[in-house]
């Protein structure tokens, strides 16, 4: 009985410890089709970091960014996280699926599978953060390619336009 007792307590004086360093984003490891699933039934974008285990970009994200309270706050509340090896797995056939040609490349996906906003590219966390904050604006839209087909065609939404204005790259704003 006292043994009991003293394994009870080791218990959960682990969980609480592992509790504590689990403060960065948790990456599901369900299938693709499962995640997807999960993200129609809470209503919530899927963000997927396609990563591979030679990129060291990809190992800096992991480091420093991925394990931050503040971005794991933040994508566990907004986001179903997942981690897509781009060489392994289901990964190559996503990679095709995608149009991935960088590591690493983040997506972030409708239940459906569809792109709602893309980025590559290692990040610090500010800039990282602030990358999450443009989903939004972006699902408001139906993604960023419809924001940019809506522009391209003369809208006259201010609300789009401010949008387009605030998501497109420094580079082609004129």
């Amino acid at each position: 009985m006292k043994m009991k007792k003293h394994l009870l307590i080791l218990s959960g004086c682990l969980l609480m410890v592992c509790g504590a360093w689990a403060q960065g984003i948790v990456f599901r490891k369900d299938s693709w089709k499962e995640i997807l699933e999960q993200a129609k039934q809470e209503n919530k974008t899927v963000f997927v970091d396609f990563y591979t285990s030679w990129c060291g970009p990809c190992k800096m994200m992991e480091k420093e960014v991925f394990g931050e309270k503040r971005v794991g706050d933040y994508y566990n509340q907004h986001f179903i996280c997942c981690q897509i090896d781009g060489e392994k797995g289901e990964g190559p056939d996503l990679v095709k699926k995608y149009k991935v040609t960088a590591y690493p490349t983040f997506l972030y996906l409708n239940g459906e599978g569809q792109v709602v906003y893309r980025f590559s590219g290692a990040r610090d966390v500010k800039a990282f953060l602030a990358e999450a904050e443009k989903i939004a604006l972006c699902a408001h839209y139906g993604g960023w390619e419809k924001i940019q087909a809506a522009y391209k065609s003369g809208s006259t939404d201010p609300e789009l336009l401010k949008t387009y204005y605030e998501l497109c790259p420094e580079d082609e704003k004129a």
